[in-house]
């Protein structure tokens, strides 16, 4: 190729090539911009919900040997909730929380459950959108026995973001990036 044919008018070719291109870059870098915001985020939810379950399995320190969660207690989550993710841009109105927990009848050898489920505030025990990728139930034959035989109790705190902005419908905007979860399991101390 010589100079003088690239100095040709090509009717505009090289400059709608160059929109093209520019526009596809454009719509890559967008991409990679959602899905770095997407996996910081859910690293942000994967801290606060394990800080969550660990101040829940601390029943003997924090909650005078209750096993039992109690709406309260899930409202004082959700506040700390809203406290650690309010300082990342999240409104209080965005963050759900819900809690399972499964505790064993005493002196039980074969391990029969007795499911108690308690509800959030809300009155509703799990978002509809906001359903767990690792359900509390699956981890029963993990739970271990205290040195005293017992079997301890096991709590999950499931706490569910929307991410849901004006910048997110201005381009496509898959849902999975909408509404966010993440979920820990704990055994009682």
């Amino acid at each position: 190729m010589n100079a003088r044919y690239l100095k040709l008018n090509h009717k505009g070719s090289i400059t709608i090539e160059s929109i093209i291109i520019s526009i596809l870059l454009i719509i890559f870098i967008q991409l990679l911009f959602t899905w770095v915001q997407y996996q910081t985020t859910q690293g942000k939810l994967d801290r606060t919900v394990y800080s969550l379950t660990s101040l829940l399995r601390e029943r003997t320190q924090f909650y005078n040997k209750n096993p039992l969660v109690n709406s309260d207690q899930v409202e004082q989550l959700r506040l700390l909730a809203v406290n650690i993710l309010s300082k990342h841009g999240f409104n209080d109105k965005d963050i759900i929380i819900s809690v399972r927990e499964i505790h064993f009848e005493e002196g039980s050898s074969t391990m029969s459950v007795q499911k108690l489920q308690k509800e959030n505030p809300a009155g509703t025990f799990i978002y509809a959108g906001c359903i767990p990728t690792n359900d509390i139930s699956s981890a029963i034959p993990l739970a271990p026995k205290s040195e005293i035989g017992r079997w301890l109790s096991l709590y999950q705190v499931i706490l569910c973001v929307s991410t849901d902005r004006w910048e997110n419908n201005f381009i496509f905007y898959p849902p999975i990036f909408r509404q966010m979860q993440s979920s820990a399991i704990m055994v009682e101390r």
